[in-house]
This record gives structure tokens, C-alpha cells and sequence, in this order.
């Protein structure tokens, strides 16, 4: 495996030896490419490079996780927390109360008939068991 110090010498090889050796500019190139590629191989397997990757995959994950995703079965909306809000294909909002759900401004109670919506909030229960609002 070629080192940043071989490519480095490598370099100043081809430089040195271009005028006095009358090296094919092809064949410098071949043997400069050979040793970035080897390079390139080191950096992308060192661990800085995987902290890089996964830090990149857990952004990628919560931008996922923060976007308003699709709800279309009553067993969805039946398993979301109390205080979630959804917002149904009229574009009408719901909140969920106990075990009720209620479109703001209105008494119209059954949302199921609205489906699929929308879910915009969320409640989530932090380890330490309070609620924090998880916005979809």
C-alpha cells in the first residue's frame, strides 16, 4: 500500500526524472494515478472516513424521521398518543383526545372517514417519562 510519504516521493521521482531520464509522460501519469488510487483506498477505509459516513446516515435518518409521514389505516391512527395532531385530505386539523379524535372547530368526531391524513405532531415519552413534542 502506497504511503502519503511513497506518494510524495513519487512525485518529486517523476519530476526529477521527466528531464533526465526522458520518462514517457504516459507512463508518469500511469504510475502517479496507481499511487493516488492506492491513496484514495487508505482514506476512504480509515476511521475518520467512517465517522464521516455515519454521521452523514444518522442526519439523513432524523430528516426522515422529522418529515410528515402518510397515516391510512384506523389501526394507525388508533395507535397514535393523545395530543397528536393530524391534518386529513380537506386540509382540515384533528387533535386526539383520550380516546377521541376532534376537528378543530368543529364536533365531527370521526376522522377514520378522513383517511389517509397527514400526522404533523406527535407526542413522545423521554426516558425520563415526560412527554416531548416529536413534530413530523
Amino acid at each position: 500500500m502506497t504511503t502519503e510519504y511513497d506518494t510524495t516521493k513519487l512525485i518529486a521521482e517523476a519530476r526529477k526524472a521527466l528531464p533526465k531520464y526522458g520518462y514517457s509522460t504516459a507512463y508518469l501519469i500511469e504510475r502517479l494515478a496507481d499511487a493516488l488510487e492506492a491513496e484514495h483506498g487508505r482514506i476512504a477505509s480509515s476511521a475518520y472516513m467512517q465517522r464521516i459516513v455515519a454521521e452523514k446516515n444518522a442526519v439523513i435518518a432524523e430528516l426522515e424521521a422529522a418529515l410528515p409521514r402518510g397515516v391510512t389505516t384506523v389501526e394507525e391512527l388508533d395507535a397514535l398518543p393523545v395530543g397528536s395532531v393530524v391534518r386529513d385530505r380537506d386540509r382540515e386539523v384533528w387533535v386526539k383526545f383520550e380516546d377521541e379524535w376532534t376537528m378543530v372547530g368543529c364536533n365531527d368526531s370521526d376522522v377514520w372517514a378522513y383517511l389517509p391524513v397527514t400526522l404533523l405532531f406527535a407526542p413522545s415519552v423521554t426516558p425520563g417519562g415526560e412527554e416531548q413534542g416529536d413534530e413530523s
